[in-house]
């Protein structure tokens, strides 16, 4: 995951205050937000207790969602289910290694992940958006 270990190596970085050379001090911002959603979607999966060979769902596109699917896939989850809704979104996750999209929500979305899982379900599923719905 060479994307991922790139943010791990950025925020490594910031919070050593020592910046490489190939970074500028406009670029600081940037790696300001990263350290906040990259922490964010790394604790989710390591919430969820994320291992080699799980299913997980990772729910929400946004930066935390789309970081927890770049987590999760470090950690080794066999398959990462993505809910997204956007386009451009679901092809950052499956690039990120997410292996199916649901675009469906509530109990529909529920269905939906059963039947891609042969009516198991997922090992662990990572909320990523702030709210109780699926």
């Amino acid at each position: 995951m060479p994307k991922l270990r790139c943010c791990v190596f950025l925020l490594r970085t910031a919070l050593s205050c020592r910046l490489p050379e190939f970074l500028r001090k406009e670029m600081i911002s940037n790696l300001l937000a990263t350290s906040d959603v990259l922490g964010t979607g790394w604790f989710a999966a390591d919430a969820a207790n994320v291992r080699p060979g799980m299913t997980v769902v990772v729910v929400g596109d946004g930066a935390v969602g789309l970081l927890a699917v770049l987590s999760a896939r470090q950690m080794g989850a066999e398959r990462i289910i993505a809910m997204s809704r956007h386009e451009k979104r679901q092809n950052l996750a499956l690039e990120f290694g997410a292996i199916d999209i649901v675009t469906e929500r509530g109990d529909e979305g529920v269905a939906r992940i059963k039947d891609l899982t042969k009516g198991v379900g997922a090992d662990a599923v990572l909320e990523c958006v702030g709210t109780q719905e699926i």
